[in-house]
């Protein structure tokens, strides 16, 4: 199971959070930073979601991905755990809390993580060497598979409900704060570690306490804040990940997934298509035919080499009340009554699951009907349900947008031929229909997707809204359509004789037509819709601030201006092949290929001045949590380096290469070759360098990856120069200007700049854009963004040039300015990409360094550069 691109981005966020927070003593500082590099300001006034960071937990950098239903939560969060690891340096274990948020969910989710078939185990076990362990709350109770020991050598996930940790009162709660003679072996390891309050020294929750997981939240916006803070504040978390499709108000959001990317992916069956039909009746007769019709599509593709989909659909009846209610088991009586086999007909209620041991996605499966309440909530998905039909008095508020949620994954994440099998379908019979339709776009938000992802049919009257309607009722109205609030109305009567000949008859199949064609219509409207969007999830979240700048008006059409990228010829019949494509674009990745970093050398000077050794103490100041480091006291010391020093002699610098290695991240480079070349260079040190070393983790760490950098880089600027030399390197126009750009401190003082504003330029920089953008042969000049938001060079390094120039002569001018003394291995190697990519490109392309100082060969003074560039 591979990342979708969506998600990959999604794990690149993080990693940028993550840095930030390595370069910063406060989480809030390094919140707000995260979302500068981005171009986002905070707060943002006009948007919910982007505000100023919340410090839920003191100290505790706790942090949101937004993705919506059906997006791969789950799978994120396991290649997250990684992502996270690796921007710690501790010697302590490798722990996670994953709570969930109800026992339907912890079941599931702990039955997928364990099962060593399951995609979600095999990713963790390839990211950490298949030492895994999952425990639930009873095995991590009975201490199995948590030995000091074993906690030191895997992956450790503790899968728990956090309603369990929520309270002392019951019996339940109490288990984790009580004695435990199983956990008692792990208390030697607790120096310096306060115990919980109202917790025994052996406890469950005070083990936890002592290893400072990372917590993994799911759904995060069903937890109560109090219940979640206490919690967390108990179990001490060393960093905090939420994963929800609708964040709460006190969320810290850094990464957004929109209901278009997972469209674009297949993972949902969009748009939702709402048919409001005359009553119960007519619901039902629609449900079967359309079922039947899908069905019959399916088996069509299925000939042609398609996937199996068996179309299902699920009725939701009312809930007990009044004795003529259509209920659950009036609604099975019903469908055995017209004809549909019992086999094919399952309950799934409260008190009566029999789904549970249905495999609705095999062949063998006969279910084709589903009947519910609201029991398919949460904790379900079943990609074959197409259909959600609700049963209800035509008075009567339809709460659909409980278990809307339940129809929308796409099955096998792949797009039918066939467009009916890409979309979901409701229908309700309602006198309110917009009542209906509010709750199904309580239903999309609920899922994490918006009013644009519907539309609706309303055939009471034969009229047919064609736009999305907009919701204007207040949230706190709509909590009166939930279930428990119904207003029943008068009795449903519905008749199996009825439903028969509605079933067959001459104007229920037009309307079925009619019905489908519209699904097809909406569809393509919906599709094109999705087509026009661009690929930056930040700007699709944050379209209405303030702080989006167009294209100005008399440049529109220059983002059809695309800029050459780098590409490599690859295929089987040469020694760079990477499969049988024949072009690509360049990566460093690429250009890594074959990097055998124990047959580089070895020369690192780690013989400097170490300060103390540190470690991170909160402190507070007007109002801002920030990370203070003070000196490590003897308490301290000893729990940071206590595992080092139980380990043999022999065996300590192996323990501290592991311990550096812990905080390097190289995709490149397979971990155990990494712990090699440190142990190589640590073997014969002396037992006082070692402690040293020991003592300064994060110092050592940061050399030994100057060191692989520099050696990487040299190697791929190795490989690069070949490549050239053979003639692989190629180019292809590839990167297109955006429509719009985001920026967080704008300037609009500078003129025929290409949007509306650029971002901020000082010092050397503006002097040289200053003079460049008053040239009469200049069209326009943009300040290019960096940070994977702005064009960059490929190659051996990715370079972003600080300008891009557009001459009216139709040349592209690439801009570098490096102001001071700035002559050093960075801006040689970005001269030598940027010289190549022009000379590669031919006349219509310039690639100009400017230097303000001394001046080295191939670069330009700034008055050698303006002359020249005057003449162009």
């Amino acid at each position: 199971m591979e990342l979708k691109d969506y998600q990959q981005e999604v794990l690149n966020d993080l990693d940028a959070f993550l840095d930030c927070l390595k370069e910063n003593a406060s989480p809030s500082k390094a919140f707000s930073e995260y979302w500068q590099s981005k171009g986002v300001k905070l707060p943002l006034q006009a948007n919910r979601y982007l505000q100023a960071y919340k410090d839920n937990i003191k100290g505790v950098a706790n942090v949101t991905l937004k993705v919506p239903t059906a997006g791969g939560k789950t799978f994120i969060a396991c290649n997250a755990i990684n992502n996270i690891f690796n921007h710690f340096v501790d010697l302590s274990p490798k722990v996670v809390t994953w709570f969930v948020a109800s026992d339907t969910i912890l079941k599931q989710t702990y039955k997928n993580l364990s099962d060593v078939n399951h995609p979600y185990r095999q990713k963790l076990n390839s990211l950490f060497n298949n030492r895994v362990c999952v425990v639930d709350k009873q095995a991590a109770l009975m201490g199995n598979g948590i030995s000091p020991i074993e906690l030191q050598e895997q992956l450790t996930i503790f899968v728990l409900s956090i309603q369990s940790f929520a309270t002392k009162k019951n019996k339940d709660g109490r288990k984790a704060f009580q004695e435990n003679q199983f956990l008692s072996e792990h208390t030697k390891n607790f120096i310096g570690s306060e115990t919980v309050n109202g917790a025994d020294e052996t406890s469950l929750i005070n083990l936890l306490a002592h290893l400072n997981p990372v917590v993994i939240i799911d759904e995060s916006h069903h937890f109560g804040s109090d219940i979640r803070v206490d919690v967390l504040n108990d179990i001490r978390p060393s960093f905090i990940l939420d994963l929800t499709a609708t964040p709460r108000q006190d969320s810290n959001i850094i990464s957004f997934v929109n209901a278009i990317k997972l469209k674009q992916n297949n993972m949902v069956k969009l748009p939702v298509i709402v048919y409001n039909k005359k009553n119960a009746d007519d619901v039902i007769a629609s449900a079967i035919n359309f079922r039947n019709t899908l069905e019959g599509k399916a088996i069509e593709l299925e000939k042609q080499g398609g996937r199996y989909i068996r179309p299902i659909v699920l009725f939701q009846a009312e809930s007990k009340g009044k004795e003529d209610n259509v209920t659950f088991e009036k609604i099975k009586e019903k469908l055995i009554e017209i004809g549909i086999k019992e086999e094919e007909i399952k309950l799934k209620v409260a008190n009566k699951d029999e789904l549970k041991n249905e495999n609705l996605l095999s062949k063998d499966c006969q279910v084709r009907y589903i009947i519910t309440v609201n029991a398919l909530q949460e904790g379900w998905d079943c990609p074959f349900a197409y259909i959600l039909a609700n049963i209800a008095n035509r008075t009567s508020k339809v709460a659909v947008e409980q278990i809307l949620g339940r129809i929308l994954r796409q099955p096998y994440t792949k797009k039918n031929n066939n467009d009916l099998l890409n979309i979901s379908y409701v229908l309700t019979s309602s006198n309110d229909f917009n009542s209906t339709v509010l709750n199904v776009i309580d239903g999309l938000q609920n899922a994490g997707f918006s009013s644009k992802d519907y539309r609706t049919v309303d055939q009471t009257n034969l009229q047919t809204s064609l736009q999305p309607q907009t919701s204007t009722v207040p949230n706190e109205e709509r909590d009166l359509f939930s279930e428990d609030n119904q207003d029943k109305g008068e009795p449903v009567e519905v008749d199996a004789e009825n439903i028969k000949q509605m079933i067959t008859d001459t104007e229920s199949q037009e309307h079925l037509e009619d019905d489908l064609e519209q699904a097809q219509k909406e569809n393509e409207q919906y599709n094109k819709q999705v087509e026009k969007y661009n690929n930056d999830n930040v700007m699709l979240e944050i379209a209405d601030a303030n702080n989006t700048y167009s294209i100005v008006e008399s440049l529109k059409g220059e983002q059809n201006v695309i800029l050459p990228q780098f590409t490599v010829q690859v295929g089987t019949d040469n020694i760079f092949s990477l499969g049988n494509e024949n072009n690509v674009l360049l990566t460093e990745e690429y250009l890594s290929n074959g990097f055998d970093l124990s047959k580089q050398d070895k020369n690192i000077n780690l013989n400097f001045l170490f300060t103390d050794a540190k470690r991170l103490d909160i402190t507070e100041s007007n109002n801002d949590v920030t990370v203070k480091q003070t000196s490590l006291n003897e308490k301290q010391y000893e729990v940071l380096s206590k595992y080092i020093q139980t380990v043999p002699n022999a065996n300590k610098p192996k323990r501290l290469s592991e311990a550096i290695v812990g905080q390097l991240k190289y995709d490149n480079i397979a971990q155990p070759h990494l712990i090699q070349y440190v142990f190589d260079i640590l073997k014969d040190k002396t037992e006082d360098d070692i402690e040293l070393y020991s003592r300064n983790i994060s110092a050592v760490a940061n050399i030994f990856k100057d060191k692989i950098n520099l050696l990487l880089t040299k190697y791929r600027k190795e490989i690069f120069d070949k490549l050239f030399q053979i003639g692989k390197i190629e180019y292809k126009i590839n990167y297109s200007l955006k429509e719009q750009i985001v920026l967080t401190n704008p300037i609009t003082d500078i003129p025929n700049s290409l949007y509306e504003a650029e971002d901020n330029i000082n010092g050397f920089e503006r002097m040289v854009i200053d003079a460049i953008a008053n040239l009469e042969n200049v069209k326009w000049w943009h300040r290019n963004l960096e940070r994977g938001r702005g064009f960059y060079i490929n190659g051996f390094i990715n370079h972003y040039p600080d300008f891009i120039v557009r001459m009216k002569s139709g040349k592209i001018l690439l801009i570098e300015t490096k102001g001071g003394n700035l002559d050093n291995t960075d801006s040689e190697n970005k001269l030598y990409l940027g010289t190549k990519w022009a000379n590669i490109l031919g006349n219509n392309y310039k690639y100009f360094m400017i230097f303000q100082n001394n001046t080295p060969p191939g670069a330009y003074n700034f008055n050698d550069a303006v002359s020249i560039i005057k003449q162009l």
